[in-house]
C-alpha cells in the first residue's frame, strides 16, 4: 500500500499546518504569567498548609514567619486569605 506523491504532499501539508497551529497557540499562551513558573501555585499551597498546621500545633512563632512568606503569593492565594492568616498568626 504505497501512497502516491500527491497523497504524501497532502499529508506533509496537514502536518505542517498542524505544527504551525500548535506553535502559534504556544506563543499566544506565553503571555500568561501563570505559565512562567508552574510550580509557584504548588509552593503557595505548601506554605498555606504548613502555616495552618503550625497554627493547629500551637507553633505561633513559626506560623507567623510562614504567614509572612505567604505575602509573596498574594496573586495565587488571594489577599483576604493571605492577610487573614498573617493577622491570625501575629495575634
Amino acid at each position: 500500500m504505497e501512497q502516491s506523491i500527491s497523497e504524501e504532499g497532502n499529508v506533509d501539508q496537514q502536518i505542517t499546518k498542524t505544527l504551525d497551529t500548535l506553535i502559534t497557540t504556544d506563543m499566544s499562551t506565553l503571555s500568561d504569567k501563570r505559565l512562567d513558573n508552574p510550580w509557584r501555585g504548588a509552593e503557595a499551597f505548601h506554605f498555606l498548609l504548613l502555616c495552618q498546621g503550625q497554627l493547629n500545633k500551637g507553633e505561633w512563632d513559626a506560623a507567623m514567619k510562614t504567614s509572612m512568606r505567604l505575602t509573596e503569593y498574594e496573586s495565587e492565594l488571594g489577599l483576604k486569605r493571605v492577610y487573614s492568616l498573617v493577622a491570625l498568626a501575629s495575634f
